[in-house]
């Protein structure tokens, strides 16, 4: 039986791979056949390096501040070294960069519970934090953008009020995460069939993330701040990312890309690190912003496969970081 569940584990994974490789080739293939191939010349001869080197740094400085956060969320007596925390944020992004349809976010959770001690709960907890951050962030960011963007008359206003509303929503709903959780845990106890063993699971990883929650009452706002921050680094890299081939966006399409492109990238689709999907999404958004169709998908996936380059380049100049620091505080004790 146990050979049977590895042959079948197996055979899973390597349809996921698989699908995964497929689907990204065949929507990067899409891109190709739509490329205008005589402005992607004049791109790259108008490239300005000094940008995407900027653009490098920005993805550093993310993973700092995002390490940062995990240390804050990270509710112990006797916390790790700080590059513990950053090489784990730098193994997650290149988790994220090379395995299909989010798969990356599970090494990650691992990682939390081995490398941190972390219970189980708390491991609920803290990524469930750092994704309702990272949306609230991102949602703000790009409704914002939007706003901008088509401010004109009642097109303007109601993207203005919807944006409101939004950020008032979210802001309440985090400001009361325990409540939330509680009323999931509430729910589950109303679940037919309550006692067999997956619900209750599930009851006791939520039990605890409600009382790790509660715990991080007087430490959430400084995770907010420092979402705010590392987000804000990721706009600014997306910003260098286009200024080096020469598009100067505002604040507005800076926000409205960046953040767009951030939330086509997390779509679970079964591509490999978001290629293909990604491409096809930042395509439609510079659509919106005025761009042709065969203007976009070139700058698309010009654009896409350099913030690939710059975000690989990014993660190791941090994961260097980590190992250097490490290696002098070895020195020090």
């Amino acid at each position: 039986m146990n050979r049977h569940f590895k042959n079948s584990t197996r055979q899973q994974r390597t349809r996921v791979w698989f699908l995964s490789v497929l689907i990204s080739l065949l929507l990067v293939v899409f891109i190709i056949t739509q490329l205008d191939w005589s402005f992607m010349i004049r791109l790259w001869n108008r490239v300005e390096p000094i940008f995407l080197l900027l653009g490098i740094f920005t993805v550093a400085f993310d993973a700092v501040f995002t390490a940062l956060r995990l240390r804050v969320l990270h509710l112990a007596n006797q916390k790790h070294s700080y590059p513990g925390y950053l090489t784990i944020v730098v193994l997650h992004g290149y988790f994220l960069l090379l395995l299909p349809a989010r798969l990356g976010e599970i090494p990650y959770l691992l990682m939390m519970r081995r490398r941190l001690g972390m219970a189980s709960g708390a491991v609920f907890a803290s990524f469930v934090y750092q994704r309702v951050l990272d949306t609230m962030i991102l949602g703000i960011f790009f409704f914002t953008g939007l706003a901008v963007i088509f401010d004109q008359g009642v097109i303007g206003f109601n993207w203005l009020v919807l944006t409101m509303a939004l950020v008032s929503i979210l802001i309440v709903l985090f400001a009361r995460l325990d409540w939330v959780i509680a009323q999931i845990v509430r729910s589950f106890y109303h679940i037919e069939g309550r006692h067999r063993l997956w619900v209750r699971t599930i009851l006791y990883v939520l039990i605890t993330a409600q009382r790790w929650s509660v715990l991080l009452r007087n430490r959430r706002w400084e995770a907010l701040m420092l979402s705010i921050i590392r987000w804000t680094f990721v706009m600014a890299g997306t910003w260098f990312a286009f200024r080096g081939f020469g598009f100067h966006l505002g604040i507005a399409e800076t926000l409205f890309l960046g953040a767009g492109l951030a939330f086509v990238s997390v779509i679970p689709l079964q591509t490999i690190g978001g290629f293909g999907v990604s491409e096809v999404g930042l395509a439609g958004l510079l659509m919106v912003i005025g761009f042709s169709w065969q203007e976009a998908t070139t700058t698309a996936l010009t654009v896409r496969f350099t913030i690939f380059a710059i975000q690989v380049a990014g993660l190791s100049l941090a994961g260097a970081g980590a190992w250097l620091i490490e290696r002098l505080i070895v020195l020090h004790v």
